[in-house]
């Protein structure tokens, strides 16, 4: 089955739109404007259909939807590209050179080399898995869309014998402005747990979390799925990219809270994966991952631009 980008059909429920321009200000591709009170899109084929506008809109106006293509289509010419930050590379240097990782090129019984660099209309992208001692899968995955727009993920999973949270960073980077995210994804409730909450949330971040939240930009999450799932040290929010110090501070925060990850991976004990305390924690991992697979807008767009079975593939080798 070939890849063929998805038309996008916008939909608006005049009635509803207050002309608010919450939609306009999350776009990541900057296609939405207020005409005469109401929310047009301007270039449907530039959306991305990450689903931004319709979780900020808060009358609940729109909806998009993507249709399939009639014949194969055309390659959109599309000037202007952006250039985009590095935040990956240096992520995944770091990930090589202290945790000794190794390429896995196979998992689960599925063949994911064809996954190591593939093309989104002309762009190159990647999605990578890594095997490290203690980690279920590392996961690194960088995607390009029409050089207007990239999604940017790490994710590192604890093995089923360890209780250490998952980290987990995205940075979806367009012309103007950076979506980040970037936390330390409990295996246990640091609400039920205060030991936990202590020792791997408390002590790795409370220094770095008054400095990162406070870069402007960064707010609390709006996403009640995160917020269920998330620590308290989570850091996320639309950062412009100007002034440029805006995307030093964040590029530093991603760097600081991998670096007091790997901290605590150091010292991470492995446990008895049959006990009552382990079988919590393991299904706790299960049902987030459940929950992101459901909910993350990423599933959105990679469905528009590739086909059903290899974005399936990408979200579960992505997902916490």
């Amino acid at each position: 089955m070939t890849d063929k980008v998805k038309e996008t059909v916008f939909h608006l429920d005049e009635g509803l739109c207050t002309g608010c321009e919450k939609c306009a200000k999350y776009c990541l591709t900057k296609i939405l404007q207020i005409v005469d009170g109401r929310c047009i899109m301007t270039e449907p084929f530039k959306c991305l259909e990450c689903g931004k506008c319709v979780q900020e809109c808060p009358e609940s106006a729109i909806t998009i939807e993507s249709v399939s293509p009639e014949g194969e289509g055309a390659v959109k010419d599309i000037s202007g590209k952006v250039q985009f930050t590095p935040i990956l590379r240096e992520l995944t240097k770091i990930m090589l050179n202290e945790l000794g990782s190794v390429q896995l090129y196979e998992f689960e019984g599925m063949d994911i080399k064809y996954l190591d660099n593939f093309e989104i209309e002309g762009e190159r992208c990647y999605t990578r898995l890594y095997q490290t001692d203690k980690i279920e899968k590392t996961s690194v995955s960088n995607s390009i869309f029409y050089g207007l727009s990239c999604s940017k993920t790490m994710c590192l999973t604890p093995s089923e014998e360890y209780d250490l949270p998952s980290f987990v960073m995205d940075w979806v980077e367009a012309e103007d402005a950076i979506f980040f995210l970037c936390d330390f994804l409990p295996a246990d409730d640091p609400g039920r747990n205060r030991d936990y909450l202590t020792k791997y949330l408390y002590t790795p971040l409370e220094d770095l979390y008054p400095k990162y939240s406070a870069i402007p930009g960064i707010e609390p999450i709006n996403l009640y799925w995160v917020r269920a799932l998330a620590s308290p040290y989570i850091i996320v929010g639309n950062v412009e990219k100007t002034p440029r110090k805006n995307i030093e501070k964040i590029f530093d925060c991603a760097l600081s809270y991998f670096k007091a990850w790997i901290e605590i991976w150091r010292d991470a004990k492995p446990q008895d994966p049959h006990s009552e305390y382990m079988k919590l924690v393991n299904e706790r991992k299960k049902m987030a991952r459940r929950v992101y697979i459901e909910n993350d807008p990423a599933a959105g767009i990679l469905n528009k631009f590739l086909n059903e079975e290899k974005a399936h593939t990408i979200m579960k080798l992505v997902m916490p």
